[in-house]
């Protein structure tokens, strides 16, 4: 029996904590306690923990718990950083929901509640032995700011999106005659902000539609003519509606706009603070020399792998030598790449191995996000990476720019890996 060693699983959520003390066989000593999850909670789980190990004689506090939103980090960065805990022999652990899930499902069904969550918690650190859990204090501030900017990019992308439908239903000739390259440029906002006088447009010589499109683009149009002449086709071609129905449209246009504008804003403050904080971590600037990937994918990249040397603790099973082995830059590629959902498990049964292999999706989003976005703009820069995409195209009849873009951020791994590792700029030699 190993006596030595308790592992403790916390179930945590916005108002409390649910906590669970198994020993080192799985025997269920406290099934349940609750906490607030506040300071006055922090303390008294504090406290318990050291009556675990003084009462029971365990030399070895493990102590783990789900990645709930949040709602776990501060009481984590809490419990880390006492001396006394430390002292006690605490380590904690962290693990993905889905993973903590899947392993709940191989016992007889069951409940599903606070109570028994945290059992299974803590049984899965007992059964798997994962890696010990690292706050990484420095890369949070910038972790923060790159997924914030990821939530601001994502919410702008559905406000454009609403703002296309309904510029359609408005004026249905916009984008089939696209008056503007892009429709969110200056010149064009200021068109879609006086849509009220479209009418007046169509009938408008061309000339004096052109000297108001250069006023209203500060004489930026390299041919407003042309400009004119598209927007004119524009209004002439779209369906007309009822002017109350026009006059509604116009002011949800125009709440829309206001809403893009201001979201545009809140992304250039995030990008200032970005550039403000890389100043403080060397490696992104080795990041930054890949052509086409920038300041923001290369934050972002940086700030979820973090530091890389912790994906060298510990050994790995080596089939050819069977033996176990120092992890070597390689092992921490295939790593990132499966924290980032870049690979493809097989599947096979005795002699059947599946033809079609399919990505997880319980990785890190933030992280697949900027990689792939990032391998991108590779393409378009790097020429290796260009012909690697047009060749993974060329393969499949099918889904023919998602599986390439995909295949081509599994291959930028290696690059961002081995930069990252050396702390070197990008080499050109290197890739070819």
């Amino acid at each position: 029996m190993e006596n030595t060693r308790a592992h403790i699983g916390i179930d945590f959520g916005e108002k409390g904590v649910h906590c669970a003390l198994i020993d080192g066989d799985g025997r269920m000593l406290v099934k349940h306690r609750r906490f607030d999850n506040s300071a006055f909670g922090l303390a008294e789980l504090k406290e318990w923990f050291l009556e675990i190990g003084q009462g029971y004689g365990f030399r070895e506090l493990n102590v783990s718990g789900e990645a709930t939103s949040y709602y776990w980090l501060p009481m984590y960065l809490g419990l880390e950083e006492d001396v006394e805990l430390r002292q006690a022999g605490l380590k904690l652990y962290l693990h993905n929901p889905r993973w903590v899930k899947k392993y709940s499902q191989s016992f007889s069904h069951q409940n599903k509640s606070d109570v028994q969550d945290p059992f299974f918690i803590a049984d899965y650190t007992r059964t798997h032995h994962p890696h010990v859990w690292q706050a990484q204090r420095e890369w949070l501030p910038l972790r923060w700011y790159t997924r914030t900017r990821y939530r601001f990019s994502q919410e702008l992308t559905r406000l454009k999106n609403t703002f296309l439908i309904n510029l359609f239903i408005r004026c249905s000739g916009y984008s089939l005659h696209q008056p503007f390259s892009d429709p969110f440029g200056r010149t064009s906002c200021q068109v879609l902000s006086h849509l009220d006088a479209s009418e007046d447009w169509a009938e408008m010589p061309v000339e004096d539609l052109a000297a108001k499109l250069v006023e209203w683009g500060s004489n930026h149009l390299p041919d407003p003519m042309v400009n004119a002449q598209r927007l004119q086709a524009a209004v002439r071609s779209s369906i007309r509606l009822e002017p109350a129905l026009n006059h509604s449209l116009d002011h949800v246009l125009q709440l829309l706009l206001e809403n893009i504008r201001f979201m545009n804003q809140q992304i250039e403050k995030v990008d200032a603070l970005l550039a403000q904080e890389a100043t403080q971590h060397p490696q992104i600037a080795c990041l930054d020399t890949i052509p086409g990937i920038g300041l923001v994918f290369a934050t972002g990249i940086a700030a979820e792998i973090g530091d890389l040397q912790r994906y060298f603790e510990g050994e790995r099973w080596d089939p050819h030598h069977q033996c176990s082995r120092p992890k070597n830059l390689r092992d921490v590629e295939d790593e990132i790449a499966k924290a980032a959902c870049l690979w493809w498990p097989s599947n096979s049964s005795g002699s059947f191995e599946a033809e079609e292999r399919h990505m997880p999706r319980d990785g890190n989003p933030y992280l697949r996000y900027y990689v792939v976005a990032a391998a991108d703009r590779m393409r378009l820069f790097i020429p290796v990476y260009a012909t690697y995409y047009q060749r993974k195209c060329d393969e499949v009849p099918k889904h023919k720019h998602r599986r390439a873009l995909v295949l081509t951020a599994r291959k930028a791994v290696g690059l961002i890996v081995g930069l990252l590792h050396r702390q070197e700029a990008f080499d050109p030699k290197e890739v070819a």
